[in-house]
């Protein structure tokens, strides 16, 4: 959430000129983005939206996170496709700079590792799904397959188009296309960012009440975290679990 929050504000800031310098709306409004001491007035927006749609029911939380998803993959194709016909090939020589050695190989590996956590997700969900035991082993291979072949893709695009130690390490396709001159794709890219974001806040919040109820079933937890309303959703404990995660993202920055 705080992710997305940075980037909206550097998305603005962005269309900030001298023009616009003393301009009071302009300076309200980016004040209002970003008012300092920690807070995140994008995140607290985005969390509440996630956490106000969660407890609608799990079938409309389901068909945003599928339209998001969809968009995400595109927006990814996209970028891999435009980078890798942007390609130079010096880009890629050495294979493996020199500064960096096997030992980068690895640590970079290391590092990648954590892009794959999450697919925990998938097996908190396995309660909503039709015959899980068939369906949910299929679904956490696929889903591993396509995202690690998109993974790589995207890799690979981005290294070939930009010198690797020009790369940014918070926007680095919009970075990397307007490094190429390519204004138009980097503006596309920073954009689809910002909309497919908020899909990882909502699948984020979408778990964790699933999580809280199966620790009530078994006593870890105060029974108020298995409540189920008349339609089936964990109301309550997509309420508490909501509250502690809007103010976290509202308010710790996460920087030191």
């Amino acid at each position: 959430a705080r992710s997305w929050g940075d980037k909206v504000v550097e998305f603005a800031r962005s269309f900030d000129s001298e023009e616009k310098a003393g301009n009071f709306l302009w300076e309200c409004f980016l004040f209002v983005l970003d008012p300092g001491f920690g807070i995140n007035p994008c995140a607290f927006l985005i969390s509440l939206a996630s956490v106000l749609l969660l407890m609608g029911g799990v079938k409309e939380s389901k068909v945003v996170a599928n339209t998001f998803t969809t968009f995400n993959v595109c927006l990814v194709l996209f970028m891999s496709g435009m980078s890798l016909s942007l390609m130079k090939r010096e880009n890629m020589t050495p294979l493996f700079p020199s500064e960096f050695g096997a030992g980068g190989v690895i640590r970079g590996a290391t590092s990648s590792f954590f892009g794959y956590i999450g697919f925990d997700e998938i097996c908190c969900m396995s309660g909503e799904a039709i015959n899980p035991s068939k369906n949910m082993p299929r679904a956490i291979i696929l889903t591993l397959a396509i995202v690690s072949s998109l993974y790589v893709t995207a890799a690979f695009g981005l290294t070939s188009m930009v010198p690797y130690n020009e790369c940014s390490e918070t926007s680095g396709f919009p970075d990397g296309f307007r490094y190429r001159g390519v204004n138009w794709a980097a503006q596309v890219s920073a954009i689809g960012e910002l909309v497919s974001l908020p899909v990882v806040v909502l699948v984020t919040i979408m778990a964790q009440p699933r999580l809280q109820y199966a620790m009530a079933m078994d006593g870890i937890l105060p029974p108020v975290f298995a409540a189920v309303d008349s339609l089936g959703n964990l109301t309550e404990g997509t309420r508490i679990a909501g509250i502690v995660m809007i103010a976290t993202a509202t308010l710790v920055p996460f920087t030191y």
